[in-house]
């Protein structure tokens, strides 16, 4: 007798998506291709939040890092789509930036997030983001990318097109319900071999004690104030916590700076007005 699921998990849960790609290279390396919009020769998973018991290390908070060639890709997966999560994951790429740069090395490395996006209300299918100079409108650097990627867009697209987009396959089978997994797994090795390993997660109940999206932003709300916390509190301890957190929030925004990071980012990233930090900098 087959044993009854409660709740089937699909692959756009971050958790089932992480071990899909884990579990199988090609898989990974076919969705990286479609996103990218290029060949892919080389890939290698460098980090995971699968690797780790959850503790608050720089990097653990990002969903995947994948160095592909000879540059870095972050990889997350957005059930939802809001400013705060724009914000949040342009935090996330500049951590993957911090990560992946040497010191003392004049050439900083190419860094790419991916954002996989399951909102209908998505227009685009795929879109490229650089950073642009507020004054120039050029290209800032050519070294950072943000990658957008509708989910539901691209599988209506390959819906629409009674599915000859096959270049868009890999993108749209991670927004395919358990009845679109079956009937495309008949027409496709690999969506047949997604399915597989979907199927394995649900009936194994390796889901279980996964955090929920909510846990999970509580989680990163709670790091990020922990590690504002530990810095303000190693440089004020004598000056009290609120004069503490303000040396905390000097120190990271002045290691910002000496990485030449625009003033505009960095008031992006830390919700702080350029007069403010202009005040923050260290002389």
């Amino acid at each position: 007798m087959s044993k009854t699921i409660e709740k089937y998990a699909l692959p756009k849960n971050d958790m089932i998506f992480l071990k899909i790609v884990e579990t199988n290279k090609t898989i990974l390396k076919s969705i990286l291709e479609s996103s990218l919009n290029t060949k892919v020769s080389d890939i290698m998973i460098k980090n995971s939040k699968l690797y780790k018991n959850r503790e608050k290390s720089k990097s653990n908070f990002l969903d995947l890092i994948v160095k592909v060639d000879d540059y870095y890709v972050n990889i997350e997966i957005n059930t939802s789509w809001n400013e705060n999560i724009k914000e949040r994951n342009i935090r996330f790429l500049y951590n993957l930036e911090n990560n992946v740069t040497v010191k003392g090395e004049n050439k900083y490395p190419r860094v790419v997030q991916i954002n996989f996006i399951f909102d209908k209300c998505t227009k685009y299918t795929i879109s490229r983001n650089k950073i642009i100079d507020e004054d120039t409108y050029g290209i800032y650097t050519d070294s950072i990318e943000i990658i957008n990627v509708g989910v539901d867009k691209a599988k209506e697209k390959y819906y629409n097109s009674n599915k000859k987009l096959t270049r868009l396959l890999p993108i749209a089978m991670l927004g395919f319900n358990k009845k679109e997994l079956e009937e495309i797994s008949k027409e496709s090795e690999m969506v047949m071999e997604l399915k597989k390993i979907v199927d394995d997660l649900n009936y194994e109940e390796l889901t279980a004690g996964w955090m929920s999206v909510e846990e999970e932003n509580k989680w990163y709300e709670g790091m990020i104030r922990d590690e504002a916390r530990k810095e303000g509190l190693a440089e004020g301890r004598a000056e009290g916590r609120v004069e503490g957190f303000k040396n905390g929030q000097k120190i990271l925004i002045n290691n910002m700076l000496k990485e030449k990071i625009d003033i505009a980012l960095i008031s992006k990233i830390s919700g702080l007005t350029s007069e403010q930090i202009n005040n923050f900098i260290l002389k």
